[in-house]
């Protein structure tokens, strides 16, 4: 069980992720299409004014009849002012011909833009003059199409409730004139026939019809933006708003690429976007509605459009000032942290200027205490010198009387002589002076040269310091060769070499190291 809500929750995941990306790259394609969309327009009066020429190089009154209604068409969600003149251009060639159902046509596309213009009760005017009784068959659809539209606008600005549901009901009933006289075959009959489903709440299949068209359309077809705006109307019903926002920005994108100034769309777009906090492009959406709608002189759309762009332009001066004041906070405390940083450099800098002097006072004073050391261990090492040459007279004294004794036949003298007592004793005096003497320099050799050793050496109780101990403090003052060492100390090298070795390898680090250690006591 587990298992599987891990693996339901990781394909909701995946499921949104992609619907994000899709709209977000459709968005992307809806942003370029509004910067080139000058480029779409110019090709439609391109094309428009091919068609005029073909009026202009016409002679036949029927002929330019029809071609006037090409321009209206043209026209229509394009140019209001344009489409309003051709219309009269219709009326005018048809009465001119004298031909009713050209007449009746004509009456109709001229309420048809006066129903875009916002002017229902002219509209209506028009309209209310026609004899349904002449109207032929196809035209029928067209007729019922413009009460129908007219009544809903009409709705959709009511003052009152009870003027909305007589706008309503009269909408519907020309609705349901419409699907019967429209062919189920056409586009426009599903389009009516799922907005009577949208206003019973049957979204279900009324999406199901609408899909299922729209994926026969062409890419970027004017058909393809009514179809979809229509599925996005009904998902912004249901709640689904990021279905919505692609099938609007799909839509728009189309209407654009047709050439269409005037359409519904891309205002309803930025209204979604505004709430899902995307405001830049809210904003952005509203502007190129508002400026598409006062080109193609919509009065409807132009009203429509300031009601949303007041609530839209509201939201994006918030989200400016909100900006304004995030920079205004952000630059005080750059500021701040600038003042910090050179008041911190600058203490910095003094520091370091104490510091430097702190230094060479340091570097000065050590130079004097190495210098001090330095005359001390040599004037240590010149008194073991000396005191090694005295003794080694007294030993050549020795052996000259003793000889001078041995051809006198002096026996008593020679006796004396002899005896090595006093070498000894000197020997003895030497020593414990020596000892004195290091210790007193370093009076913690003993301590941390048994720091140094897994088995520490402590002096006997009738000297200073032991053999080892005398060895190894000779290192420290700089005497490393043995044999200089066997001399001061009157043993063989061979024991001198052991001694060493031995010390050395009951050292706590690497035995190679130990005498280098040893010469650093007295340095910490």
């Amino acid at each position: 069980m587990k298992n599987f809500i891990a693996i339901l929750i990781c394909v909701l995941i995946s499921v949104f992720a992609a619907a994000k990306n899709r709209n977000n790259s459709l968005l992307q394609e809806l942003d370029k299409t509004i910067a080139q969309k000058q480029q779409f327009f110019a090709q439609k009066e391109v094309d428009l004014q091919k068609i005029k020429e073909q009026v202009a190089a016409k002679k036949n009154d029927q002929e330019r009849y029809f071609l006037y209604g090409k321009l209206f068409d043209g026209y229509k969600q394009l140019n209001n002012d344009s489409c309003l003149f051709y219309a009269e251009k219709k009326r005018e060639y048809a009465n001119k011909l004298q031909n009713p159902y050209f007449q009746v046509d004509a009456t109709m596309n001229y309420a048809d833009i006066l129903m875009l213009v916002a002017m229902y009760k002219e509209a209506l005017d028009s309209l209310n003059v026609i004899n349904t009784k002449q109207l032929p068959d196809y035209l029928f659809p067209y007729y019922y199409h413009l009460y129908n539209t007219i009544y809903r606008s009409m709705e959709s600005y009511a003052a009152t409730p009870n003027e909305k549901k007589f706008y309503t009901e009269i909408a519907n009933r020309y609705r349901d004139s419409l699907l019967n006289v429209q062919n189920k075959a056409e586009a426009v009959y599903l389009l009516i026939e799922s907005d009577n489903m949208i206003d019973n709440k049957e979204y279900e299949p009324a999406l199901k019809i609408l899909q299922s068209y729209l994926d026969t359309l062409p890419p970027e077809s004017h058909e393809l933006g009514m179809f979809a705006y229509s599925i996005a109307h009904i998902y912004q019903q249901i709640g689904n708003i990021d279905e919505a926002v692609y099938y609007y920005a799909l839509s728009s994108i189309a209407d654009l690429k047709s050439g269409i100034r005037e359409y519904a769309s891309l205002p309803r777009l930025a209204v979604l976007m505004m709430q899902k906090g995307d405001i830049d492009r809210a904003y952005r959406y509203l502007n190129c509605s508002m400026e598409d709608a006062s080109e193609s002189k919509s009065r409807l759309r132009t009203i429509e459009m300031s009601q949303i762009f007041q609530i839209v332009n509201n939201a994006y001066q918030q989200k400016e000032k909100k900006q304004q004041h995030t920079m205004t906070a952000f630059l005080l405390l750059l500021i701040a942290a600038i003042v910090s940083l050179v008041i911190g450099i600058i203490y910095i800098y003094r520091q370091i200027k104490k510091v430097q002097a702190a230094r060479r006072a340091l570097k000065i004073a050590n130079r004097q205490l190495s210098e001090a050391n330095r005359i001390k261990e040599k004037y240590l090492g010149q008194y073991m010198d000396f005191c090694t040459e005295y003794i080694d007279c007294m030993d050549k004294f020795r052996s000259t009387v003793l000889k001078i004794a041995q051809n006198g036949n002096q026996e008593k003298l020679l006796k004396t002589l002899k005896s090595k007592q006093f070498l000894e004793d000197k020997l003895s005096e030497f020593y414990k002076n020596f000892d004195n003497t290091f210790l007193s320099i370093f009076p913690n050799f003993i301590m941390e040269f048994n720091e140094l050793l897994s088995e520490p050496f402590l002096p006997k109780k009738e000297e200073e310091m032991s053999v080892e101990l005398r060895i190894f403090a000779l290192i420290r003052l700089g005497i490393t060769d043995s044999r200089k060492i066997a001399q001061f100390l009157h043993y063989s090298l061979a024991t001198i070499f052991n001694y060493r070795s031995r010390i050395r390898n009951k050292a706590l680090g690497k035995p190679e190291q130990f005498e280098q250690k040893v010469m650093e006591i007295g340095q910490r």
